[in-house]
């Protein structure tokens, strides 16, 4: 009992931690997308 009870915390640690990788992850790939394109917007205005 005690270990079946451990190891549905483990499973449950994995899978918060596994989320908030993947927040994480797409906020990264978010705040990137939008910095680039900022800098492509900056780079448009130096040339027109």
């Amino acid at each position: 009992m005690l270990s079946i009870q451990a190891f549905l915390m483990l499973f449950t640690d994995i899978l918060t931690k596994k989320r908030l990788f993947l927040i994480r992850f797409s906020m990264i790939s978010h705040t990137s997308a939008l910095y680039s394109s900022c800098i492509s917007h900056t780079f448009l205005m130096m040339i027109a």
